[in-house]
Order: C-alpha cells, then structure tokens, then sequence
C-alpha cells in the first residue's frame, strides 16, 4: 500500500474528480471528502492550503483524509477539517484492513504535519465512520472535544409516506409541524441574488441577537459557486413576503442542513416547523435518504432535544489533536480567531 500527499488544485482536477466517482462508489454519505466542498473551503479561506492524504493499492484509493494548513506567521496549524460541522480524519474504503489503513493515513498526517514545522495537527472524527486504532493509547493524537452528530433516516418512499415520516417524530414536533402548515405557506425553490441577500440577512440578525458570529456572505455564494445545483433554498412566503427559509447541500443519498432562517416575528407560527417537513417529503420523493442537522454541543442540551425529536439518531464523534509546542497558547484568542478563521484550534 502507497502513501500520498496530494495538493488540491486545478491542475488535478481531474485526479479529485476521480475520486469523488470512487467515494459515491463506495457509498460515501459524507459530503465533507469530496472536491466540492474542498473547493468551497478553498474559496473562503484565502491563506491557506488544502490537500489530501491517499492510502492506494495499484491504483485503487483504500482510504483518505483531506486537511488544510495554515500559518499566521508565528505558527503552523493543521485542520481535517476546518469550517463550522466539518468532519474530516481517516476515511477507509476497505473494512477488512481498516486498521492498517487508518495508521498508514494517520502516518502520512503527521508526516507532512513534521516536515512543515506544524505547532497543531488536529482531526475531526467522521460520526459514521468512527475512528479505529490497534492501540490508541499509544497514538500520537489526544481527544480534546466532543461532540454529538444527529441524523434523521427516512422512511422508505411508500404511499402514505407524509404519515409515514410524522410518525418517526416526536409528538411536540409532530404539533409544531401542523400549526405550522395552517399558515398555508407558499413554498418556491430560490435561485436569484436577492433571495440569498434576504437568507444572509435574516441569518446574521438572527445570530447577532444571539451573540454569535455570522457566516458572511461570501460564505453563500461560495456555496453556490462550488455546488451549484446542489445548494439549494427554499423560501416559504406568507401574503406575499418571504416568512422563512432553509439552506441545504445535497451529496449522494445525504441532505445537509446548512442555514435556517425564520422572521423574528413568525418564531411562534411554527412556519419554519413545516418548511423542513415539506422539505423533506420532497427529498424522499427524490430518493434521499437521511437529514444530517450537523454536530450539537454536549453543552447545547436545547438545540439537541430539538434535533431529537425529529427523529434523529446519535453519533457521537471526537476532535483529536496532536501538538508539538505549546506556542500557539501564549497567543491571545482575539489574535487567533483573527489569523485562523473557521478553524479549530483547542478548546478555549
């Protein structure tokens, strides 16, 4: 078996454009590994570079973990993945030498970390593809943090398949969803400029109100540049105004729920409720099979009780980090966020 690093670039287009062919093969649900998010990062995150680790075996990809570098010119960082809900670490293509290959990966990760003097070489568990170890006490990386994925699976495409879906959910979310729809929502698949400015708008009042960091807008239309017509929103309207809106990225049989919006006052409406409900009807109709709502907090015990009760199920996955000095510490966080945007450094 061969270790690679390769650069993700234009020039290889064609060699990541293989590989994508190969993940679907595979039955990758994991959106995070392919060159379309990659290039997403790579367009909002000026400054830093992006490559893969390859483990092949005559030509066949065997497994792979994408990571990105960065150096703000005190220190080097390593991230697999940055952005906010990114998975990355080791993805291995064949079970029965999963061991080996997750090592082979890790090796080729800490490698380049070495020869490029990285301070941090951190990784992000995929929660469907846990990481294994032969001995993970003697691995070179520390679990530093957590956190919980939560995915709905959706029932199979049947006759009744809006009964079919409520019945996964909880009953308080089953009350929210129809309160929701006696609003009779005009609900339109948006593609214009203006309706990803009204998206970005209701999203960064909305997170400002909540003391949080808005996504830019060039965070949208790199969404749109890189993914096309797999980003898609979807605008519910009342009297003619848009009420509320839901952002998503689809990748093989996976939908990603990237950005929902609701105006201030139709919170209690519930119209965002039924705009994901109808949402997912027609992704099934479609032949989409799970809702990934991303990673929640162990501390965010609200926003996890919300993803619950639509169904989903748990997978817990860590962040792993491996650091060399202590350098970056003696860096004030202001000055980091700053110089690292989107990545994950330590736990604060």
């Amino acid at each position: 078996m061969k270790i690679s690093i390769v650069e993700f670039s234009d020039k290889n287009e064609n060699y990541f454009l293989g590989i994508d062919k190969q993940l679907i093969a595979y039955g990758n649900q994991m959106v995070y590994y392919s060159s379309g998010f990659i290039s997403f990062l790579k367009n909002i995150m000026s400054g830093s570079e992006f490559y893969y680790v390859t483990v092949t075996d005559n030509d066949n990809l065997l497994g792979l973990l994408p990571f990105s570098l960065k150096n703000n010119g005190d220190c080097t960082v390593l991230n697999s993945l940055p952005f906010y809900g990114s998975y990355g670490g080791p993805l291995v293509l064949k079970k029965e030498k999963e061991i080996e290959i997750v090592n082979l990966l890790l090796k080729g990760y800490c490698g380049f970390a070495d020869e490029r003097k990285a301070d941090i070489a951190n990784f992000i568990e995929n929660p469907l593809n846990p990481i294994v170890q032969d001995d993970p006490e003697k691995s070179d990386f520390e679990k530093i943090d957590e956190r919980i994925g939560q995915l709905t699976k959706f029932p199979d495409q049947q006759p009744d398949i809006e009964e079919a879906l409520m019945s996964i959910f909880h009953s308080k979310t089953r009350n929210m969803i129809r309160k929701g729809e006696k609003t009779k929502l005009t609900i339109e698949l948006k593609g214009d400029d203006a309706s990803f400015e009204w998206l970005h708008s209701e999203h960064t009042e909305s997170i400002l109100n909540l003391g949080g960091l808005p996504k830019p807008l060039a965070v949208f239309s790199a969404l749109r540049s890189s993914f096309g017509n797999d980003c898609e929103l979807y605008i519910g309207e009342a009297n003619g105004e848009p009420v509320c809106g839901v952002l998503i990225i689809l990748y093989a049989q996976t939908i990603e729920y990237f950005t929902p919006v609701v105006k201030n006052e139709w919170r209690e409406s519930q119209v965002l409720s039924a705009l994901i409900y109808r949402i997912m009807i027609k992704m099934i109709d479609r032949g989409y099979k799970q809702w990934n709502w991303g990673g929640t907090w162990l501390s965010q015990e609200g926003v996890y009780r919300f993803k619950k009760k639509w169904g989903s199920v748990d997978y817990p996955y860590g962040y792993y980090s491996r650091r060399t000095s202590d350098k970056i510490r003696s860096i004030p966080i202001e000055q980091l966020q700053f110089d690292f945007p989107f990545y994950y450094l330590y736990k604060y």
